[in-house]
């Protein structure tokens, strides 16, 4: 199991417990997922401060892992089982994602919001000191090492 950033780096070892927790999700399933790891803060909110601590570090120490715990919140699945599912809708992924069923100690499938006004969520976002919001055309296929229009982020206001 790899774990890869955008650039290319592999920080399996940096966070052994997320690997392994993916790796039994995922029962005998090869999977491309898209996702971010975040590090919580005492309030329950992702802190880049607090994931520093463990990108840190190639091989965190127990204490580091007990200490700042981290989640993968999974967003897509690129590929599954050998197959290429970029060109497929992100409904049509995001549906795939949600039958995997992995969500489950540190690994999280956020929830999806249809039909809501950009402007709630975004307040929402905002509320619970969140960077913003990601708006999805739920038609959209998924475009490997660039942006698309129909991606659109949107930071919160006073974040």
């Amino acid at each position: 199991m790899d774990l890869i950033s955008r650039p290319g780096n592999n920080f399996c070892s940096r966070f052994p417990d997320l690997t392994e927790s993916l790796a039994q999700s995922l029962g005998g399933h090869s999977a491309i997922l898209d996702g971010e790891v975040i590090a919580r803060d005492g309030h329950g909110r992702p802190s880049f401060a607090r994931l520093q601590r463990r990108l840190r570090v190639q091989r965190p120490s127990r204490t580091l892992l007990s200490s700042v715990p981290a989640s993968f919140c999974l967003f897509d699945v690129l590929h599954l089982d050998g197959q290429d599912l970029t060109s497929r809708p992100y409904a049509q992924r995001r549906a795939i994602l949600e039958d995997l069923a992995l969500s489950g100690g540190p690994i999280v499938v956020p929830p999806v919001w249809q039909d809501l006004p950009g402007a709630v969520l975004l307040a929402a976002a905002a509320e619970l000191d969140l960077e913003g919001a990601v708006f999805k055309r739920s038609d959209s296929t998924y475009h490997a090492g660039r942006r698309s229009r129909s991606w659109i982020k949107c930071p919160s206001v006073g974040v």
